[in-house]
């Protein structure tokens, strides 16, 4: 979004001239979506991220569980155990 500002505030002071009001208001909105667009990738990464976790630790848990089950599958339960110990350390 910035280096579009950029480039129509320079064409806004060079090749196509407009008036001051409606510079001020573009600014305005410029620092509107910026602002808009922060609080909603907040707000997105707030929402999600407690759900991708319980996510994973259901499917470490199926995986151990299936891997208990079914001892044959030793590249799952150790695909399991890596993941395991780095949500442990979160």
């Amino acid at each position: 979004m910035l280096p579009v500002s950029l480039i129509i505030l320079l064409l806004a002071m060079t090749a196509a001239p407009v008036s001051l009001e409606t510079l001020l208001l573009f600014l305005a909105g410029a620092v509107l979506l910026v602002v808009g667009m922060g609080l909603f990738t907040l707000g997105a990464d707030m929402a999600m991220m407690p759900m991708g976790e319980a996510l994973g630790r259901k499917v470490l848990c199926c995986l151990r569980e299936f891997g208990a089950m079914n001892g044959k599958n030793r590249e799952l339960m150790e695909l399991a155990k890596k993941a395991g110990t780095l949500t442990d350390s979160l």
